[in-house]
């Protein structure tokens, strides 16, 4: 007799850094213009970050790319796109506040980062293969079988960049809203029973 069961896995642990990404814009009647005031910006901006701990060699910028508005065509739009890793996710919604003030146009959501993420995925992986063994156990006690072995395992995964977070458990902790990262593993085992 051959049952297959499916188990869940599941860790929540406090994020070690998130990674912010945003835009900046600005639109002149001359290229170099805007250029200039994109320039102003990412000043601005880089002032701002600097504050909160991070160092000019943490921030990945793009190119600032110039080209005519789309509609008038006698404007011209200049963009870029500047990102770092922040290591105090206590202070990411502060920061997401500033970056806003201080010019960006558009703040992507923080991908938020766990150490040792190969560890963590494993661990999930083996809670969700006990789940399984258990649900099986449960039901070769019922049946008088008893498992003798694997046949078939699968699986899926919340994948490692998850950013799913508690509200509830952030705020009885006292932490700051959407600093959680939480991994979820789903096995489905088929086990032998005699």
């Amino acid at each position: 007799m051959v049952v297959t069961v499916t188990g869940k896995g599941e860790l929540s642990v406090p994020a070690s850094s998130a990674s912010i990404s945003y835009s900046l814009s600005a639109v002149d009647s001359s290229a170099q213009g805007a250029v200039n005031q994109v320039k102003q910006k990412i000043a601005n901006i880089n002032s701002v970050i600097l504050d909160y701990g991070i160092t000019q060699g943490d921030i990945l910028e793009s190119q600032i790319t110039v080209s005519p508005d789309a509609i008038t065509q006698r404007l011209f739009v200049a963009s870029t796109a500047q990102g770092f890793k922040l290591k105090n996710v206590d202070t990411v919604n502060d920061l997401i506040s500033s970056l806003y003030s201080s010019g960006a146009e558009v703040v992507s959501q923080p991908l938020l980062n766990a150490e040792n993420q190969g560890d963590l995925e494993q661990e999930a992986f083996d809670l969700a293969l006990k789940d399984a063994k258990t649900q099986a156990g449960k039901i070769a006690l019922k049946q008088l079988k008893f498992i003798r072995k694997i046949v078939f395992v699968s699986q899926e995964s919340s994948g490692t960049t998850s950013t799913i977070a508690s509200k509830d458990t952030d705020l009885e902790t006292g932490g700051v809203f959407g600093t959680t990262f939480k991994l979820s593993k789903q096995v489905s085992v088929s086990y032998k029973m005699w």
